[in-house]
């Protein structure tokens, strides 16, 4: 596993303050128009009824006029607004001839001063090779999900 002890930069972001009032725009026209609202509580739980309000309200608008039912735009509405919600990110800059991963095997980090750690298995793995014969190999992750993780 890597770690910060291993001298490798990584970057860890989790956000916790996403939208929680989704409002889901369908077919039709002005008045005519399909407004359906989805809302998050504090749990995260996704309803049509709203707990939230004022300064602790945050919103977006997803727009998509050629779904073909109400039942859709709620489903299509439900996916998009699982990704506002909140939002985690992991990427690491390894600087280092000696690292060798192959697709499966895990990479992770800890971050020893928020105690979030990180460990997702390796879904690609690309080989650049530049004109002047230098060559990169980039790494990717599926999904990264952050714990917290006691010392």
């Amino acid at each position: 596993m890597l770690s910060q002890n291993n001298k490798y930069n990584f970057h860890l972001a989790r956000a916790y303050d996403g939208v929680n009032h989704l409002i889901c725009l369908g077919q039709g026209e002005l008045k005519d128009r399909t407004v359906i609202h989805l809302f998050a509580n504090k749990a995260g739980t996704i309803s049509r009824t709203q707990t939230m309000f004022g300064a602790e309200e945050r919103m977006e608008v997803y727009d998509f006029s050629s779904v073909e039912s109400d039942d859709e735009l709620i489903r299509q509405g439900t996916e998009q607004f699982i990704e506002l919600m909140s939002s985690e990110e992991f990427s690491m800059n390894i600087l280092s001839d000696e690292f060798e991963a192959n697709i499966g095997d895990y990479i992770g980090g800890k971050d020893y001063l928020t105690g979030y750690f990180i460990k997702q298995p390796i879904t690609k793995k690309i080989m650049a090779i530049a004109h002047d014969g230098s060559w990169s190999v980039e790494y990717s992750i599926e999904g990264s999900e952050i714990e917290e993780n006691e010392y």
